[in-house]
């Protein structure tokens, strides 16, 4: 029997995964697709070959870093962990939250932050 690997975004394989368990199960309670035991079982297979090949989701964490603060609560060479802003949710690319030293969290712009007089931060992402 030739198979096939199935290649989906890691969301797109949950959100098939529980699409099929959805329909088995309107299925079962109300028998409106009048389905036949070949097709149910066909996939529940279908159901369980892609629980097996779901990859586990690698997450990521973004951090900022500034090689010479010259704000007293932001320290040189720290990284601090990005965090979305509530200022523009819309484009997190144009400035994001930090948590500053003396733990106020501060808004930050990506280029030109006012709290580093102009400059512009550096971005190291880490895989969690």
């Amino acid at each position: 029997m030739q198979k096939e690997t199935l290649q989906l975004p890691v969301k797109q394989f949950h959100r098939l995964y529980d699409l099929l368990g959805d329909l088995l199960d309107h299925e079962t309670e109300t028998n409106d697709f009048n389905m036949e035991n070949s097709d149910i079982e066909l996939m529940e297979d279908i159901r369980h070959e892609l629980f097996n090949q779901i990859p586990e989701e690698e997450t990521f964490t973004e951090y900022a870093v500034v090689t010479n603060s010259p704000h007293r609560d932001i320290i040189s060479k720290k990284l601090y962990k990005v965090c979305p802003s509530n200022v523009n949710s819309a484009d997190d690319s144009y400035g994001f939250n930090i948590t500053a030293e003396n733990g106020e969290d501060l808004f930050c712009l990506r280029n030109g932050c006012a709290f580093l007089n102009g400059s512009d931060w550096s971005f190291i992402t880490i895989k969690d």
